[in-house]
């Protein structure tokens, strides 16, 4: 939280104010309006000698410097969820220009060499203000919410394949998992009756507990509690506790304290 003056590095102003940044590959990437780039941070070089183990060589800055790699393609401002990466490549929606693009060391307007450009100009007035994109690395599919379906491109096949019929508000990106929000709920990607996405009907929620402090003693629990901001309709209606060998009894609200 210590910063030093004037420790900072200017870009080129022309091509609009920074909107964006992410790390991919171990390295720092930055979008403006009309330019996508990469920022040296804290680079070091690695050397051999006769010895056994390697010799690091590095600078006292911080930043020590940018470069563009396009200055044709970039991202709006406020648009802070309009892009994902996979393994190998970055994507992204450029609204200024309309465009989905890629970077994988190259970079590409990935809907003009892919065949959905016509579709991007048809629809240009009616893409939402704030696109979302997201990785699913079950399918490997690159998931673009740009109006009130998905566009999908896998990487498999290197092709556009399909439109999903879901618009979530928000994708939640995990190592092993995916998560949509829409209109505050919440849904595990990939899971469940796909027929019954997004719709009204109650759902059960469960909670464990996994308790493994010093495993191997045996230990009596009294009492357990938990906290949270619950009114009379949302608080459990059972609980159970179960180890290797044993399992109790169901608990019912008779034995729940609220």
């Amino acid at each position: 939280s210590n910063f030093k003056v004037a420790n900072y590095l200017d870009v080129d102003n022309s091509f609009g104010s920074i909107n964006n940044m992410t790390l991919f590959k171990n390295r720092l990437f930055f979008w403006q309006t009309d330019a996508f780039g990469t920022v040296s941070s804290n680079e070091r070089s690695v050397i051999s000698d006769n010895n056994p183990g390697a010799l690091t060589l590095g600078t006292g800055s911080v930043l020590d410097r940018y470069e563009y790699y396009t200055t044709l393609n970039g991202e709006k401002e406020n648009q802070l969820r309009a892009n994902t990466q996979s393994d190998g490549a970055i994507y992204w929606y450029d609204a200024k220009r309309n465009e989905l693009c890629s970077f994988n060391g190259n970079l590409n307007s990935v809907s003009k060499l892919k065949g959905v450009q016509s579709y991007l100009n048809t629809n240009k007035d009616i893409i939402l203000k704030d696109p979302v994109a997201a990785y699913d690395k079950k399918y490997n599919e690159v998931l673009f919410t740009l109006v009130n379906n998905t566009l999908v491109f896998n990487e498999r096949i290197d092709a556009f394949t399909s439109f999903y019929n879901y618009s979530p508000d928000y994708y939640a990106e995990f190592s092993d998992k995916l998560y949509t929000f829409k209109n505050l709920k919440l849904f595990k990607y990939n899971s469940g009756d796909t027929n019954n996405l997004y719709d009204d009907k109650s759902k059960e929620a469960y909670i464990s507990f996994v308790v493994n402090q010093n495993y191997p003693i045996s230990k009596t629990f009294d009492n357990v509690e938990y906290s949270g901001d619950f009114t009379d309709d949302t608080n459990f209606s059972e609980i159970y506790f179960e180890t290797k060998r044993q399992t109790s009894y169901t608990l019912d609200n008779e034995d729940i304290d609220y």
